[in-house]
C-alpha cells in the first residue's frame, strides 16, 4: 500500500513539473519587445525615465520648471505626470517595477493642436498579465473597471479622477512583456498594432538606433527628439508671433538624444544628433567640416543668456553645401 501511494505520488509530481516545464518554455519563447519598438512613430518626444518617482520629484522641485508648468501645453504635462505619480504611490508593487524598469513617456501631437501622452514599461516577470493584475488591485481598489477587446488584445478601462478634479479613464494593456497605457484610448490602439506589426519586420528607424545606442546611462533621463513631428508638438507651447520658425524644425535633422541632469539650481542637457543623408537635412551641410574648438566661451559676459556656435573648417565648402541645402 505504500509503495503504491509513494508511486502514486512521484507520478502526479512528475506530471506537475513536466506542465510547469511546458508553461515555463511557453513563456521563454513568446517574443519580447523593448518600449522602444512599441512606440507609434508619430511621437515628437520620447522621455526615458529612471528611477521615475526620485527623477520626477527633483523636476518638479526645481523654479524652472514650477515656472514652465504654470501654464499653457507645459501645465497639461505637469498634470498629467502628477497623477501618474499618484497612481505609482498607491502601489508597492509599481514602485518597485518603476524602480528596477525605466519608464518611456512619448508625446503625440494630435490633429486639434493638442498632444497625448503614452506610458510603457517593460515587465521582467515570467507571467506580465498576473502581475498586471495584481498592481491594478493594489492601485484601483473596489473601482469598476471595464475591459474590451481590440485586435485580439484585452483593454482595460479605468475612471480616475485628475489634478483638477476631472473624471478620465486610464486604458491599459499587456503584450508582448510590456504594459502599455494612456489617457487616451486610440493612443493606446496605434500602439497595439505597432506591437503586432514589430512582430513581423523591424520598424525602428536607424537614425533613432544611432542616438539611442549613444544615450547616457547615469543621468535622470534620456530625451528623444523627433524633428519630423517636432512642429507639430510646439504649436501649443510657443506664442502665436513666434511660430513662424516651427515649420523649418521638420527638416533640421531625424532625431536628437539628449542626457538630462537634474540639479537645484539648473537643469543640464547634453547630447547627439543623427541626420538622413539621402534626406534634405539643415546639419547634414556640416557632414563634410571638422569639429572646431570653441574658445569663445572664455571672454562672454557672466550674465550672457544664449549663445549660438557655428564651427566649420572650409567656409567654401560651407557655404555650397548651405545653399544647396
Amino acid at each position: 500500500m505504500k509503495k503504491l501511494f509513494f508511486g502514486s505520488f512521484i507520478t502526479i509530481l512528475s506530471v506537475l513539473a513536466i506542465l510547469g516545464g511546458i508553461y515555463y518554455y511557453q513563456q521563454l519563447k513568446s517574443p519580447r519587445l523593448k518600449p522602444v519598438q512599441a512606440i507609434p512613430s508619430n511621437a515628437a518626444v520620447v522621455v526615458e525615465v529612471k528611477n521615475v518617482r526620485k527623477s520626477w520629484e527633483k523636476l518638479k522641485s526645481t523654479k524652472l520648471w514650477q515656472d514652465a508648468s504654470s501654464t499653457g501645453a507645459l501645465k497639461k504635462l505637469n498634470e498629467e505626470l502628477t497623477s501618474f505619480d499618484s497612481l505609482i504611490s498607491r502601489s508597492g508593487n509599481l514602485n518597485d517595477l518603476l524602480e528596477s524598469e525605466n519608464l518611456y513617456i512619448s508625446a503625440h501631437p494630435t490633429n486639434t493642436g493638442d498632444f497625448n501622452l503614452l506610458f510603457m514599461a517593460a515587465i521582467p516577470q515570467l507571467n506580465p498579465e498576473d502581475f498586471t493584475n495584481t498592481l491594478v488591485k493594489e492601485v484601483f481598489k473596489d473601482v469598476a473597471i471595464a475591459k474590451r477587446q481590440f485586435q485580439g488584445t484585452e483593454i482595460v478601462e479605468i475612471p480616475i479622477n485628475s489634478a483638477n478634479d476631472k473624471q478620465k479613464y486610464l486604458s491599459y494593456s499587456v503584450s508582448k512583456g510590456l504594459l502599455v497605457a494612456s489617457f487616451t484610448s486610440y493612443l493606446l490602439e496605434n500602439t497595439i498594432r505597432k506591437i503586432k506589426k514589430t512582430l513581423s519586420t523591424d520598424s525602428v528607424e536607424q537614425s533613432f538606433t544611432k542616438v539611442y545606442n549613444s544615450s547616457g546611462r547615469n543621468v535622470e533621463a534620456n530625451i528623444y527628439v523627433n524633428y519630423k513631428f517636432l512642429p507639430d508638438l510646439a504649436k501649443p507651447i510657443l506664442k502665436m508671433e513666434r511660430r513662424n520658425v516651427i515649420p523649418g524644425f521638420s527638416n533640421f535633422a531625424s532625431w536628437s538624444e539628449f542626457d538630462l541632469r537634474v540639479k537645484n539650481d539648473a537643469i543640464s542637457l547634453t547630447g547627439i544628433t543623427s541626420t538622413k543623408n539621402t534626406e534634405n537635412q539643415y546639419l547634414n551641410i556640416f557632414a563634410n567640416q571638422a569639429p572646431q574648438a570653441i574658445k569663445l566661451t572664455s571672454i562672454l559676459p557672466y550674465n550672457t543668456a544664449l549663445m549660438v556656435f557655428t564651427g566649420v573648417n572650409n567656409f567654401d565648402n560651407y557655404y555650397s553645401d548651405y545653399r544647396s541645402y
